[in-house]
C-alpha cells in the first residue's frame, strides 16, 4: 500500500503520521515521502514500515522511483518519437 493511501485510510494526516514515528518526523518530511519527492533511506523506511505494521513496505515507499525515466532533452524526445 502506498504511504499516501495509508494516511488517507487512517485519517491521521501527514503531521499525525509523523508523530507516530520514533523519532517523530515533520509534516513536510512525511509529505515528501508520501509523494515520492525524495529517496527513502533504509532507516527512515524501516520506521515507516514499523509504524504501519507492515502495511506500507519498503517497495511501496520506493515505487515512485521505479517509473520509466523522463526524456529530459529535446534530442531524446525527438529520437523517441521517430
Amino acid at each position: 500500500m502506498l504511504l499516501d493511501d495509508y494516511i488517507a485510510r487512517e485519517g491521521c494526516g501527514y503531521a499525525g503520521f509523523g508523530k507516530r514515528l520514533d523519532p517523530p518526523m515533520s509534516k513536510g518530511d512525511v509529505w515528501n515521502l508520501a509523494k515520492g519527492k525524495r529517496g527513502v533511506s533504509m532507516a527512515r523506511g524501516a520506521r515507516v514500515v514499523a509504524a504501519t505494521k507492515g502495511k506500507v513496505s519498503l517497495e511501496d515507499l520506493n515505487a515512485p522511483f521505479a517509473r520509466e525515466p523522463r526524456l529530459n532533452t529535446r534530442a531524446e524526445r525527438e529520437r523517441s518519437s521517430a
